[in-house]
């Protein structure tokens, strides 16, 4: 299928930035896949945009996995066959519980693993 329509790509739109981005996109006439890690919120999420009379639709995506970018980019491709906008929102902040119950008490090697794989994840690219 191919679509006239503007399409958009928003990683980490669950909730926060990612989710209002999708709204605004989708007010703006965009066709907004909002994409994330865990299923049943990004599903909430995108129904709840829906509810508001938005073209948006829900695509699962963990971006620290190549696999499920791969899928998220074949979909497009067959769905859409173009994509306009992508907004990378995604970012993971590795729970410090067991460091402490704060940032400030996290082991460096906690920190190093956030950063890197948000470094990472800054560069993301799909392949249509």
């Amino acid at each position: 299928m191919s679509t006239t329509q503007k399409v958009a790509v928003i990683t980490g739109a669950n909730r926060g930035l990612g989710f209002e981005a999708s709204r605004q996109l989708a007010k703006k006439g965009f066709l907004v896949v909002l994409t994330s890690r865990d299923e049943a919120k990004g599903k909430a999420a995108a129904e709840q945009l829906q509810a508001e009379g938005l073209n948006v639709i829900f695509h699962l995506l963990d971006v620290t996995n190549n696999e499920s970018s791969q899928k998220l980019a074949e979909f497009i491709h067959q769905e859409f066959g173009k994509l306009d906008v992508l907004v990378n929102n995604a970012a993971i902040y590795i729970d410090s519980q067991a460091d402490g119950n704060s940032v400030f008490d996290a082991k460096v090697d906690t920190l190093r693993q956030t950063m890197e794989n948000d470094y990472v994840n800054a560069g993301y690219r799909i392949t249509i």
